[in-house]
């Protein structure tokens, strides 16, 4: 089992990826191989819309991201970690969110989650991006823990981030053992609209 934690803050102690850690330490305790891969000191151009991708399936922009969507391939399950900035996912994660069009539908009968912080409002509007990036990529969602930037925050949500590493493992479990693809999802369209 392999799960990638990606962590979007950009700051060496990032809270988000304080709470991300109980998720990562009940997965490496049922012998999970975790990978963080932080977006620190990374080289992940914005997306130019060029849509060269649609034709080659794989993004014509060569920086640090073609690494990473490798890795999401690889995955059997996805973390992603987030702080709220403007009242949704920071640039750094939205920057992989629209650049993971070129890799799309990662699919593969993978699981996912996430984790978000902030420091007042915002973390409705960024658990709904990192959802509709699951959505989209056909990654089955499994949930989210979100806190304020607070050290009792902290202290009330470890059971419930601990609790999000159970669940990863047990639906990978699951997603390994079956004979089917439970939790397989088709690609989504809307006809009629500017939107496929």
């Amino acid at each position: 089992m392999k799960v990638l934690v990606i962590s979007c803050s950009p700051r060496p102690k990032s809270f988000s990826l304080l709470i991300a850690q109980h998720t990562i330490d009940s997965l490496m305790k049922k012998d999970v191989e975790v990978e963080i891969y932080s977006v620190r000191n990374k080289n992940h151009q914005v997306c130019g819309g060029c849509m060269a991708c649609a034709k080659k399936h794989k993004c014509v922009l060569k920086d640090d991201m073609l690494e990473l969507h490798e890795k999401m391939r690889a995955a059997d399950g996805i973390l992603m970690v987030s702080p709220v900035y403007f009242y949704d996912v920071n640039a750094q994660c939205k920057i992989i969110i629209d650049r993971s069009y070129a890799v799309q539908p990662l699919n593969g009968n993978k699981v996912g989650a996430s984790i978000v912080t902030a420091g007042s409002v915002g973390h409705i509007g960024a658990i709904n991006t990192i959802s509709n990036f699951f959505m989209v990529q056909g990654i089955a969602n499994l949930g989210f823990v979100s806190a304020y930037n607070t050290e009792q925050e902290l202290s009330k949500c470890v059971e419930s981030a601990k609790a999000l590493g159970n669940k990863m493992f047990e639906a990978i479990k699951l997603l390994q053992t079956s004979e089917s693809t439970p939790f397989s999802m088709h690609n989504h369209y809307s006809y009629g609209t500017h939107t496929f």
